[in-house]
């Protein structure tokens, strides 16, 4: 049996993507007879076997700092990773160059990734996060919602756009629509929070509940009637995985992660910026059956690519072999 050391970024809430994806993988390696934690990264154990940064940058590159042989690292890129404008510096560069594995959540992050850094000798795989088609699915349960509402994922987070999110909502509503705006998550950023409750407190059609636990999660998705992404930077994001597998229509900001995520299914809107939202929003919320026809596709789309017992399949593999080459490393 080894030890698996799972680490996420300090500023993780358990409610947010990476803490969600975490527990997933723990749950896979205790499933091979493994001891799995999954911690913050000022919470890491010393001495487990095999370390997974589902961060390179924000976790990764701390593990290293504090004596993890980067024969012992695994990193998930995500979109903040992959999105920092910031390059590495050399010192930052030479060290992650060097762990085990490097993974992303696309095709095309790997690729990028790959681009990026020619010179690593560390391996890049992308392994597509799973979705439960049977827990998240437009069969089920309904939170009572006014209507016509829209549902923003993520909480009082900069990064989220929720701001924008907020202001975009108001010019539909000013072109004529009645939307009204939910958004689930907890506060991340203090001084955004603040400035996203004033936005709130003066907007009688926003409702923000909060931070909503898993198990509850469907029956929010299957009550909107658009679920939106304003994000400025996505690996894959979780909630749009969610919602698609709970067939819902989407309309998200046209970034790297999301036009990843759509673009194939050929489904689901991307805008850059408030009219375009305004017109994606209008449609749908106009046009039932189609929004009903684009759920069913993305619904199909989720199902085919996206399966949680094929994300189970693949990191089986990843640390089963991690692991076994730890432990011959150590009896050696």
């Amino acid at each position: 049996m080894g030890r698996l050391a799972i680490v996420v970024p300090d500023e993780t809430p358990e409610a947010g993507g990476n803490w969600v994806y975490g527990a997933r993988l723990a749950a896979v390696a205790e499933r091979l007879g493994h001891r799995a934690s999954l911690t913050r990264v000022a919470e890491a154990e010393s001495g487990a076997d095999l370390y997974h940064a589902l961060n390179a940058r924000r976790a990764g590159l701390v593990l290293l700092a504090r004596g993890v042989d980067p024969a012992r690292l695994v990193t998930t890129w995500t979109g903040t990773d992959l999105e920092d404008p910031e390059p590495l510096d050399p010192a930052a560069r030479r060290a992650l160059g060097a762990v085990r594995l490097h993974t992303t959540l696309s095709r095309q992050a790997a690729e990028g990734l790959v681009a990026r850094y020619p010179d690593w000798s560390a391996p890049v795989r992308w392994v597509p996060p799973g979705v439960d088609h049977h827990a998240f699915a437009p069969e089920g349960e309904r939170v009572p919602l006014e209507h016509p509402a829209l549902l923003l994922v993520g909480g009082g987070r900069r990064v989220k756009g929720t701001l924008e999110a907020i202001a975009w909502v108001e010019a539909l509503r000013a072109a004529g629509v009645p939307a009204r705006l939910v958004l689930l998550g907890p506060a991340r950023d203090p001084d955004y929070w603040r400035a996203v409750c004033a936005a709130v407190a003066e907007r009688s059609w926003v409702a923000w509940p909060g931070a909503v636990s898993r198990e509850a999660m469907p029956r929010w998705y299957r009550a909107a009637d658009v679920v939106i992404n304003t994000s400025y930077t996505e690996g894959v994001s979780n909630a749009l995985l969610e919602a698609m597998a709970c067939g819902r229509p989407i309309v998200a900001r046209d970034i790297p992660g999301n036009r990843n995520l759509l673009e194939p299914a050929r489904a689901g809107r991307l805008v850059d910026g408030p009219a375009a939202f305004v017109a994606a929003c209008r449609d749908l919320l106009e046009h039932p059956e189609r929004a009903a026809d684009e759920g069913r596709r993305l619904r199909r789309w989720v199902e085919r690519h996206y399966d949680a017992a094929l994300e189970r399949r693949r990191w089986t593999t990843i640390y089963a072999a991690a692991l076994g080459a730890s432990r011959a490393a150590c009896s050696g």
